[in-house]
């Protein structure tokens, strides 16, 4: 049979054959020429065609030195990244650097272009141009050769690109162009994804300090312990610590690259960081650190040794957190989830139960009562127990004594996210959806603590009593935290003993707060205020016990409040008492009417342990000054500033004139708009601590007739008041840098900020 017999019951799948051979054909014939459409586009390009698929290579020669950028292997995911090629060494790309580069290639333009009889090769730099990339495409490939400066526009170079000719390119295009194989190198030191480690290794400066995953979950520093080789045993690592260690990682960056043999001169190896990752088949990267970098004080030696040889100099400050020592790097919170991650707790003792569970954004009790619960008390219940915090960790041999076999109570917190399969021993999470569930066990006393054993890392943690209380199951931590309801319009009077004195208030309708005791003092219609409104919407921290067992310093308090509540009119208003007694973390013990101890808010007590006097004697509209004399203690230094007829505020006599007699002048000028004081310190004579015995400066004001200081009455008869402040020594006072300051006529000490008198000590040169 003739062979055109045996092929013609398959001649139209060879037909098929032959036209996809031929499509191909032409495909490959098209991807090797450039469309009459695609030239349209790309008529003022750089490059005549474009193939992001095809992209191969781009090989760049500049400065001596070549530097070739290939795609890399294919990863997991599928995904190529960069890698780069100098001098025979290959390196890992700085992914952006090198995605400008080809964007610049692809999408870059040029001004003009240069006819061929215009082209002077020598002249324009062309025979040895300062840079020439090429570039494989599949079938196409482009060389392009960066000369010399072209006449316009400014900055602007010749530029040879086979299929263009010679043409003009901008400054900017030469400057995406020259690049260096160091600005095309990854600058990353640790290239591992936080959330991609198994374990974090840390040696030298700070002790050893091993970490590795662990069986609960956590966010990008949560969810590590310690491994077992070093005295803190398997402890859990606190979650912002190691956050900011790998924060200080991620951020570990070459500022400048640094050749083998001089990293190797320079390192002193104070810190040798081992990052394991997840994947067995990845390396670890190794690195060391310390040593100063030549010529960069404020940087050090990083020599990474694993899994690719990189030197560098790096910035100090992101090393800093890498000496953490492991003592910090312990978590001494008895429960590790975030409050916004707990979705049930469950406190048990004997028969007592507590069952709390989140209900949206609110809680609902449903044990030993099913109830739905205030969203402020329940968040507060819960992050009493979250803040409870161990003075220090020992192990369960040294917590023998503690009756920890037996515990009084038991807490079991819930949390969303990365938990443990039930008697996984793994150091990874074996379901990361899986909830976490942490468990205390309260035992007996150590050492007058209690003792908590955190079962999920198994460590005992040693606790103050104070905050044991939170530990155990008690509907009254669940209470409302709003013990008053008052308004502040019907505050109708406020009685205050603390610090050894006594402060009474009351409040006239449509008139303000006055002073009952002490008396022939102004109040501050503010600071009463503030007082009065706390008190008339009192609203408990957290609540702590049912009964007052001697032990929060209530009995004696420390500051008594009594207010009475009530319409105008009205014969018979309401009264309560507030004790308050000793501090806490988050405010201080008290109770309200002989009921249960609570912790009253930190602002409360501050706020009533100080004097309410007026703090306008200081305060002057700056627009109302006549004059301000200042004069140093021995009346050496002084100065002089006064309104002119135009207004303008100017230095008195010589040297009045200029621009720095003006700055002063303003300056003096505008620190009498900002004196208002913190507050008043000292009711009478004032003690010598403060200073006026020998002043650091006396203030002389002069008003323009008919004015005041802010609040008060000017003096009868259109006289000008004239008012004279003296300022003392410096201290410190309720946090705040502060400068004692008195004003004659008024029987009190203010502390007023540092910062509001500083203009006025620097105008006349005084410390």
């Amino acid at each position: 049979m003739s062979l055109a017999k045996k092929l013609r019951p398959h001649a139209v799948n060879l037909g098929l054959v032959a036209a996809a051979i031929a499509g191909t054909a032409v495909w490959l014939a098209d991807r090797a020429t450039v469309s009459t459409g695609e030239a349209v586009v790309r008529r003022k390009k750089l490059l005549e065609a474009w193939r992001a698929d095809d992209l191969t290579e781009v090989v760049i020669a500049a400065h001596g030195r070549t530097t070739r950028v290939r795609r890399g292997a294919a990863d997991a995911n599928g995904q190529r990244a960069w890698e780069i090629e100098v001098d025979g060494r290959h390196y890992a790309a700085e992914e952006p650097r090198v995605d400008a580069l080809i964007a610049s290639l692809e999408l870059g333009v040029y001004e003009r272009a240069v006819s061929a009889g215009s082209v002077d090769r020598a002249a324009f730099g062309l025979d040895a141009p300062g840079v020439t990339i090429a570039i494989a495409m599949g079938a196409r490939s482009y060389r392009v050769a960066v000369g010399g400066p072209a006449p316009s526009p400014a900055g602007a170079a010749y530029a040879e690109v086979n299929g263009r000719g010679v043409v003009v390119v901008t400054k900017e295009l030469v400057a995406s162009l020259d690049v260096t194989p160091e600005s095309l190198r990854a600058r990353a030191i640790a290239p591992v994804a936080a959330s991609d480690l198994a374990e974090v290794r840390i040696d030298g400066l700070g002790g050893p300090r091993h970490l590795v995953r662990a069986s609960w979950g956590g966010g990008r520093g949560g969810g590590f312990r310690f491994d077992g080789s070093t005295v803190e045993g398997r402890a859990r690592a606190d979650a912002l610590v190691v956050d900011r260690v790998l924060g200080s990682l991620e951020q570990l960056r070459a500022d400048e690259f640094v050749a083998d043999d001089v990293a190797d001169r320079a390192s002193q190896r104070e810190v040798t960081v081992t990052l394991v990752p997840k994947d067995k088949d990845a390396k670890a990267t190794v690195i060391d650190l310390g040593g100063p970098c030549p010529g960069r004080d404020d940087h050090v030696i990083a020599i990474r040794r694993e899994p690719s040889r990189l030197g560098a100099c790096v910035g100090k400050a992101l090393v800093e957190p890498l000496g953490v020592p492991a003592d910090k790097l312990v978590d001494r919170r008895l429960v590790g989830s975030p409050i916004d991650e707990v979705t049930e707790v469950d406190l048990r003792a004997g028969d007592t139960h507590v069952d709390l569970a989140r209900s949206g954004p609110a809680w609902h009790l449903r044990a030993p009562t099913d109830r739905a619960i205030e969203a402020e008390a329940g968040r507060a219940f819960v992050d009493a127990l979250l803040r409870v915090t161990a003075d220090r960790l020992v192990t369960t041999a040294e917590a023998s004594g503690a009756a920890l076999d037996k515990p009084r109570a038991v807490v079991r917190i819930r949390s969303v996210g990365g938990g443990a399969i039930a008697g996984d021993s793994g150091a990874l999470p074996r379901d990361p959806a899986a909830d976490r569930v942490e468990v205390l066990e309260v035992g007996g006393e150590v050492d007058g603590r209690v003792a908590v054993r955190r079962v999920e890392d198994d460590v005992v943690a040693l606790i103050p009593k104070d905050q044991a209380a939170a530990l155990f199951p008690s509907e009254l931590a669940l209470r409302p935290l709003k013990l008053l309801d008052e308004p502040v319009g019907r505050v109708r009077s406020v009685r205050v003993e603390a610090a050894g004195r006594v402060q009474r208030f009351d409040q006239i309708a449509g008139v303000g707060f006055r002073y009952l005791e002490p008396t022939g003092q102004a109040i501050d219609q503010g600071l009463a205020g503030d007082l009065a409104t706390m008190i008339g919407g009192l609203t408990a921290a957290r609540w702590v016990a049912g009964r007052d067992d001697g032990s929060f310093g209530i009995n004696p308090p420390r500051v008594v409040v009594e207010a009475a509540f009530g319409d105008d009119g009205e014969a018979a208003p309401r009264r309560v008492r507030l004790l308050i007694g000793a501090a806490t973390a988050d405010g201080a013990f008290a109770r309200l009417d002989g009921g249960p101890v609570f912790v009253a808010p930190r602002v409360l007590e501050q706020t009533a342990e100080r004097w309410l006097v007026d703090r306008n004697a200081l305060l002057f509209v700056p627009a109302d000054l006549a004059r301000v004399s200042l004069a140093d203690a021995a009346g050496k230094r002084r100065l002089a500033v006064e309104r002119t007829a135009s207004g303008a505020f100017q230095v008195a006599g010589p040297g009045g004139d200029g621009p720095e007699a003006s700055r002063r002048a303003a300056s003096v000028r505008e620190a009498f708009g900002q004196l208002l004081p913190e507050g008043a310190v000292t009711l009478g004579k004032a003690p010598a601590r403060e200073g006026f015995d020998k002043p650091r400066l006396t203030v002389t004001v002069e008003l323009l007739p008919g004015k005041a200081s802010v609040g008060a009455a000017p003096p009868e008869g259109g006289k000008p008041l004239v008012a004279r402040l003296i300022v003392g020594s410096a201290d410190a006072w309720q946090g705040t840098s502060v400068v004692y300051v008195r004003r004659e006529g008024v029987d009190a000490t203010y502390a007023v900020a540092r910062a509001r008198v500083q203009p006025l000590l620097d105008a006349l040169g005084v410390e």
